[in-house]
């Protein structure tokens, strides 16, 4: 529902909603995170400069969540983040740097099936998945304001 919310034109607090899809998709499975790319990476082309920045960071931040979930993906990914790494915006340009430097680190899925270290899944810390949690409640308090002054 929240990916076709943000599909809407007439939805307009849009950063704030990709905001939470990308903090859902971080605490959410593989599928849900797999699901998301596609949205957001689509995100990154809008005219909004606040909903670029949004995007980047979401996806900057599924791929630290589940980057080996995410090596289908790579490819075509870093071909369309290289592609809107020199935005206009001196902020947006930050945070797509940042982003694609989160995205390299994903291993090809090549190097994912022939890999025999640990995944970061397995390694990451359990505070981790607090931090998660506290973000998209401060997200989600931060969109359901915007939704009621909208009212």
């Amino acid at each position: 529902r929240l990916l076709k919310l943000l599909r809407s034109a007439a939805f307009k607090a849009k950063p704030a909603l990709i905001s939470l899809i990308g903090a859902a998709s971080a605490a959410t499975d593989s599928e849900g995170a797999a699901t998301a790319v596609p949205c957001l990476r689509d995100a990154l082309g809008g005219d909004d400069w606040a909903a670029r920045k949004a995007a980047a960071e979401a996806l900057a931040l599924l791929a630290l969540e589940h980057g080996d979930d995410l090596a289908a993906h790579k490819p075509s990914c870093i071909a369309v983040f290289e592609a809107k790494r020199f935005d206009k915006v001196k902020i947006v340009r930050e945070s797509m740097n940042r982003m694609i430097e989160a995205w390299k680190e994903i291993p090809d899925a090549e190097e994912d099936v022939c890999s025999s270290a640990a995944s970061p899944a397995q390694t990451r810390s359990p505070s981790l998945a607090g931090d998660v949690t506290s973000v998209l409640l401060e997200i989600l308090s931060k969109l359901f304001s915007i939704v009621w002054t909208l009212d």
